[in-house]
């Protein structure tokens, strides 16, 4: 670890200058109150701790301190306890901490299913899994046909994700709603051939699957768009 601190890297751009390369204090999980602190030096750590109890015991304890090297440090059985740390102890949840480019292809392999679960295991995920980017790569994958203007243009309006779980005839109508908005004809034979072509794909949508999959009636509400 020293020579990492000795790179001329880190000297050409004064990284890590100070000899106190960083500094934490915690407090130990309940039910003890004990104060702990860390500090990592360029070649060793030090660890403090202070003991916390009643008036008439606080004479029988004092700080201690414990200065170990880096290879040290990882050996210490004695710093491995949960009291230190809680029984989670290094139980991360690795998924919300990795970058949202990475996280967007895992999703790319998910069901349309999965991800609407996954996305309602935090914050940071279900930001991830209502993004329009992976929606659209959800339309596309299930779709032979890339989306047309006009597709594309009701996702810009309502978002992939609604688009993706409209089922064909709600998608129609839709379509030709739009369509007249624009001052175009929303019954001549080219527009109801390409509208067919846009729906004629089987999307698994939510009113074809609730028969088999009761447990997806929560998400009744992605089934249409605004009418």
């Amino acid at each position: 670890m020293l020579t990492c601190f000795e790179s001329p890297i880190f000297k050409c751009y004064q990284i890590f200058n100070d000899e106190v390369v960083a500094t934490f204090t915690a407090t130990a999980p309940s039910p003890q109150r004990d104060l702990y602190h860390l500090q990592v030096l360029k070649d060793k750590i030090i660890w403090r701790s202070w003991r916390i109890t009643s008036r008439n015991e606080a004479d029988k304890y004092s700080p201690t301190q414990l200065v170990e090297s880096f290879s040290g440090f990882k050996q210490n059985e004695q710093l491995r306890d949960s009291s230190y740390y809680g029984e989670k102890y290094w139980q991360l949840d690795f998924l919300p901490r990795m970058p949202p480019s990475i996280l967007k292809r895992i999703i790319n392999f998910l069901d349309a299913e999965d991800i609407v679960n996954l996305g309602r295991s935090c914050k940071s995920i279900f930001e991830i899994c209502n993004s329009d980017d992976v929606w659209r790569a959800v339309y596309c994958r299930y779709h032979k046909e890339p989306p047309s203007e006009v597709v594309r243009e009701l996702a810009e309006k309502y978002g992939w994700k609604r688009v993706f779980f409209t089922n064909k005839l709600k998608l129609q109508l839709q379509i030709r709603r739009l369509r007249l908005n624009r001052g175009q004809p929303a019954g001549d034979e080219a527009a109801n051939d390409k509208i067919n072509n846009v729906a004629s794909g089987k999307t698994p949508t939510l009113m074809d699957s609730q028969s088999q999959h009761p447990q997806k009636a929560y998400l009744r509400g992605f089934a249409n768009l605004e009418s």
